[in-house]
């Protein structure tokens, strides 16, 4: 079965969204269709009891045809699915869950990898590092935090999604020292999707709703704690594989990403203070402010209705009937 937009989803799975998840899906995992968009979930009917008997079959979750009339960017999207549709009734996806191997191992020379860590603290909970062998076999290592030992030799290319918060740990789990200035050391999924798609959501889990090979995981933080962390470094690895190829393909994108978006990462990490007029700041927040309420006057009167121009949704919409009217 096939769920066909929110409701079409709600009524075969049950699933509905979770309440504040729209302002962080990555990390509370998004249980609506923003969610599960691309993903197989459980065929568990809301008119029948939530039984292990009544949760026979599989519904593939996308988004409803209509939707792309308002939201004309995610097309593609819409094509990727339909695409790993065909995929899943081939039974060509997804694969099946790998084993998760608890403790360090020799690093082959290109891995990705991932922490878990107290947002607070900044203390480390556990790592996990993945790859695919000469065989296309999945590996995946998760090493606790107290287990960390370094074996070498340290792999020469890392793969991460959103480097900035995991780069501090590379040295406890591979040892060595680890330079953003080496450029061919290590690569970025959410760098490389921001380059090829800047308007969509950049997230791991999002982008594992389009490449990953497994089925969804970011579901399991709280109850399999162990699969979450193996799959978020293995779902990395699967993402930089498909991003890799477009980036080829692509020689303006592939230019921004090795040229600019990769050299900033430096200059992140370093966190050097700025000093700050702070009296021009509180001037040129003035000014801004009375543009965007010109802004919203001059876009309201121009479409008859109280349009928000920060909106892309409403803009679109708005474009769309006049283009349709004249």
């Amino acid at each position: 079965m096939i769920a066909l937009g929110a409701y079409s989803l709600w009524a075969l799975t049950g699933e509905f969204g979770a309440e504040g998840a729209e302002e962080d899906d990555d990390a509370r995992a998004n249980r609506g269709i923003d969610g599960w968009r691309g993903w197989v979930v459980p065929y568990a009917p809301t008119h029948q009891a939530r039984d292990e008997e009544t949760r026979v079959g599989e519904v593939f979750a996308t988004y409803h045809p209509a939707f792309f009339y308002r939201a004309h960017w995610l097309k593609p999207v819409g094509k990727m699915d339909w695409h790993r549709v065909g995929r899943w009734v081939r039974g060509q996806w997804p694969d099946a869950r790998p084993r998760i191997e608890q403790g360090p191992a020799v690093w082959p020379e290109s891995v990705a990898y991932d922490t878990e860590y107290w947002p607070t603290t900044g203390q480390l909970i556990r790592a996990s590092v993945a790859w695919r062998d000469a065989a296309d076999v999945p590996r995946v290592h998760v090493v606790e935090a107290q287990d960390l030992r370094v074996l070498g030799p340290a792999p020469r290319h890392v793969i991460q999604h959103n480097a900035e918060a995991d780069w501090g740990y590379l040295e406890a789990v591979f040892g060595g020292r680890w330079d953003a200035r080496q450029l061919d050391g290590w690569d970025d999924t959410m760098y490389a999707h921001a380059v090829l798609y800047g308007t969509w959501r950049h997230t791991l889990d999002f982008l594992g709703s389009l490449y990953a090979r497994t089925n969804r995981w970011k579901q399991l933080e709280q109850t399999e704690p162990l699969v979450y962390s193996g799959l978020d470094a293995l779902g990395t690895w699967d993402v930089w594989r498909a991003l890799a190829r477009e980036l080829a393909s692509d020689s303006q994108s592939s230019a921004v990403y090795h040229g600019e978006l990769k050299p900033l990462l430096y200059h992140l990490l370093r966190r050097v203070s700025v000093r700050v007029q702070t009296d021009r700041v509180a001037q040129a927040v003035g000014e801004y402010q009375m543009k965007q309420r010109e802004a919203v006057v001059r876009g309201e009167a121009a479409a008859g209705w109280p349009l928000k121009v920060s909106s892309a949704d409403q803009v679109a919409r708005w474009i769309g009937v006049k283009g349709g009217s004249s």
